[in-house]
């Protein structure tokens, strides 16, 4: 979601529910019975999911744009 309020701040919050893979990125094939195949029980934390308020650019841009992940932060895909 991206936002802004009468103040002039603005942000952006990835919203909803994000799995987290047990092994890789989901890039290539794995077989279906391997111990790192499929998902964990627990999904990404609210936390954790990509934020940013008032960017030093001083706009933000979603179309075709990486979500602003930080360091560390949960694997989004790399076809924006």
């Amino acid at each position: 979601a991206v936002y802004a309020d009468a103040g002039g701040t603005i942000g952006y919050q990835l919203v909803g529910q994000l799995p987290v893979r047990r092994g890789g990125h989901g890039l290539m094939p794995t077989p279906a019975d391997a111990p790192a195949a499929g998902w964990q029980d627990e999904l990404v934390p609210f936390g954790r999911m990509p934020t940013i308020v008032n960017p030093p650019d001083g706009f933000l841009a979603t179309a075709n744009d990486p979500p602003p992940t930080p360091p560390g932060g949960p694997f989004l895909g790399l076809d924006y």
